[in-house]
């Protein structure tokens, strides 16, 4: 009985965990971008791609993004260049969570190349 017992608590204990950890996904785009996050709950993975989808080449542009409104994506970059399918990725992981997921909706992202700034509405998915 008290095997049984054990077990029980074990499966229940494992149900738990993975129930706990799931993958919340953000996109948005503009007419030249398109944009991606994904982060996992347990906060111990977060992603973004960034995708240049216009038709302009300009390798002397320089492009600066970054996020804002958002409690879970808090960073900004800067890139050289311009080029027809352009993808901008980073990814973060660590073994510890660095800070909590945060419950949010939507976050803008906002992409600056030399006089043209497009600001990107990345909106929960599966809402």
């Amino acid at each position: 009985m008290r095997r049984l017992t054990a077990i029980g608590l074990l499966a229940v204990g494992i149900l738990g965990l993975t129930g706990c950890s799931r993958t919340v996904e953000f996109q948005g785009e503009s007419d030249t971008w398109k944009a991606a996050c994904t982060i996992q709950t347990s906060a111990q993975e977060k992603a973004c791609e960034i995708r240049y989808t216009g038709d302009v080449s300009a390798p002397n542009s320089r492009i600066v993004y970054s996020f804002k409104d958002s409690s879970n994506f808090q960073f900004s970059g800067e890139r050289k260049g311009l080029k027809k399918g352009l993808l901008i990725s980073s990814k973060a992981a660590t073994n510890r969570p660095v800070k909590p997921y945060t419950e949010e909706d939507e976050f803008t992202l906002h992409i600056r190349r030399d006089d043209r700034e497009d600001v990107i509405l990345l909106a929960k998915m599966g809402r």
